[in-house]
């Protein structure tokens, strides 16, 4: 799945082909921490660009929200962590040489229409006028003129179900959904946890031994993990565990009698015994955190609260005192401010 923001055309105004298909690579191999485990390098070779690309679109990330670096360890913020939350299903098509054919103005339309859920069934119906700017506002597509957008509505038909038409003086688009076959494709399955687990195993030495269906059964036991706890707790019992799993000698032979999974939940209840205390000590602090933090506001508030009164009492006075005008009259007798003679500089006797 594709974070809704990716796709909104406020922000794919300003990416270029290149940086579309550099997000839907992120979202493909996202953890479920957020966490992208390829490296610049292998980032690169599957896009069929230079690392310096790669870099620049990074850092690029950072500064939009879109990104965070942790060390070396790259994590995507704007990723699906819930069904409920808005999304765009991640189709083939995106990927494919045919949409990367397309102009940037045609990719970003037919981003646009799946932000705006037509891949759901709901129609989009947009005036002419609105997809390139004028005087009076700004386009979705970020052209400044009207003559491209016919040809940018003709490669996106390619896509799209969509027609142009005028009612009541005005030209309008309309898009009723995705074209066959492109409606029907399954989205591409998200990938990060199996990469990351294969890292795990390639570093481990252990990528031999493990079959596929033992990697599906270890990614199954770390999700029920990851959403019983919290991620952060969840992902550290697991990761302590599967690293204990692949220290044992006979793993290849567990793997052949299928006992992989039944090794590993073992390693985990042991390990939850064991984590408790260290849990608990986490509370303590956690506890003397909140305690310390509470008596430094409540030392420092009243110190606060009569600096700010202070502050507020000198500006009282200083509106009391202009709105009286005694200050004018403080070095004379007069009720009414001296008076000074007019000065003309034409009238000056040379």
């Amino acid at each position: 799945m594709i974070h809704r923001d990716l796709c909104n055309p406020m922000n794919t105004k300003n990416y270029s082909p290149l940086r579309m298909q550099f997000h839907f690579l992120l979202s493909r191999y996202v953890c479920w921490d957020g966490l992208i485990p390829l490296t610049r390098s292998e980032m690169a070779f599957l896009l069929s660009c230079d690392i310096q690309s790669i870099h620049k679109f990074i850092k690029k990330g950072i500064r939009e929200g879109i990104l965070s670096l942790v060390g070396e360890r790259i994590y995507l913020l704007k990723r699906v962590e819930k069904y409920t939350e808005g999304y765009v299903k991640h189709y083939p098509f995106l990927e494919s040489a045919d949409f990367k054919g397309l102009s940037i103005h045609a990719q970003r339309f037919i981003l646009y229409t799946l932000w705006a859920g037509v891949h759901t069934g709901r129609p989009l119906k947009r005036e002419i006028t609105a997809l390139y700017h004028s005087n009076e506002k700004q386009g979705v597509l970020n052209l400044y003129s009207r003559a491209p957008i016919y040809n940018v509505l003709e490669e996106a038909e390619n896509f799209l179900n969509l027609e142009v038409f005028s009612a009541m003086g005005k030209e309008f688009v309309r898009v009723s959904g995705l074209k066959e076959p492109f409606a029907s494709q399954k989205a591409l399955p998200n990938q990060g946890e199996m990469k990351l687990l294969e890292n795990v195993l390639l570093e481990e030495q252990c990528d031999e031994f493990i079959s596929e269906s033992s990697k599906e059964e270890i990614l199954k036991i770390k999700k029920h993990y990851v959403s019983a706890l919290n991620s952060s707790i969840g992902n550290e019992l697991f990761s302590h565990a599967l690293k204990n799993l692949l220290s044992i000698h006979k793993i290849f032979d567990l793997d052949n009698r299928g006992e992989i999974g039944i090794y590993l939940r073992s390693i985990l209840s042991d390990l939850e015994v064991k984590i408790l205390p260290t849990l608990r000590k986490r509370i303590d602090y956690v506890k003397q955190a909140i305690k310390y933090s509470k008596e430094m506001i409540s030392q420092y508030s009243s110190h606060l609260i009569q600096s700010f009164e202070k502050k507020m009492d000198e500006l009282r006075k200083n509106v009391k005192v202009l709105l009286s005008k005694k200050h004018l009259n403080s070095n004379s007798n007069s009720s009414s401010p001296p008076s000074f003679p007019f000065y003309n500089w034409l009238e000056e006797e040379v």
